[in-house]
C-alpha cells in the first residue's frame, strides 16, 4: 500500500508549483472581468493588460520548456524542442502587440494548442510526472479567460 501511495504521489505536483500556478491565474481573471463588466473607462486599458499578461505567461511556459528541453531531452530531439519553446513567446507578443478581441482569441488557442506539447514532454520523460496534471487546467483557465476577455470585446466593441 505505501508503494503505490508514493507512486501515487510522483504524479501529484508540489504543492508550491500549484499554489503559484494557480494564482497566476487571478490576474488574468480579474483582467477578464474588467473587460467583460468592469467600468466603461477601464475596459479597454483591462483588454491590454490582459493581452501583455497572457503574453507574459506564454513566455514563462516557453522558458519551462527550454529549460526541461535543455536538461532531459535526447540530443537527437534538442534541437526541435528549443525551437517550440521560444515560439509561445513570439506568437504571444505578436497578438498582445495586434490586441483587440480577435488577439485576445488567438492567446486563447494558443494557450489550448500549447496542452497537447505539455502531454509530449511528459510522456516523453522531459517533463516531470506531474507536469501534465498541473499544466492541464492551467492552460485551459488562461485559455478560457482569454477567449471570454476577446469575444466580449467584439460584442460591445471597446475603445
Amino acid at each position: 500500500m505505501a508503494l503505490s501511495l508514493a507512486a501515487m504521489s510522483t504524479f501529484n505536483p508540489p504543492r508550491a508549483a500549484s499554489f503559484l500556478g494557480y494564482a497566476g491565474l487571478v490576474p488574468a481573471a480579474v483582467l477578464s472581468l474588467f473587460v467583460s463588466a468592469g467600468p466603461v473607462d477601464w475596459q479597454s486599458a483591462a483588454l491590454h493588460a490582459h493581452a501583455v499578461y497572457a503574453a507574459v505567461i506564454l513566455s514563462f511556459i516557453g522558458g519551462a520548456w527550454w529549460g526541461l528541453a535543455a536538461s532531459k531531452a535526447a540530443p537527437d530531439r534538442l534541437a526541435a524542442l528549443l525551437a517550440a519553446s521560444v515560439l509561445p513567446s513570439l506568437a504571444g507578443w505578436a497578438l498582445a502587440v495586434v490586441g483587440g478581441g480577435v488577439a485576445m482569441i488567438g492567446i486563447g488557442l494558443l494557450f489550448a494548442a500549447m496542452l497537447p506539447v505539455d502531454i509530449r514532454l511528459a510522456h516523453a520523460g522531459v517533463a516531470p510526472s506531474w507536469w501534465t496534471r498541473l499544466r492541464s487546467p492551467l492552460s485551459v483557465g488562461m485559455a478560457l479567460l482569454a477567449v471570454t476577455s476577446g469575444a466580449m470585446a467584439l460584442a460591445v466593441p471597446i475603445n
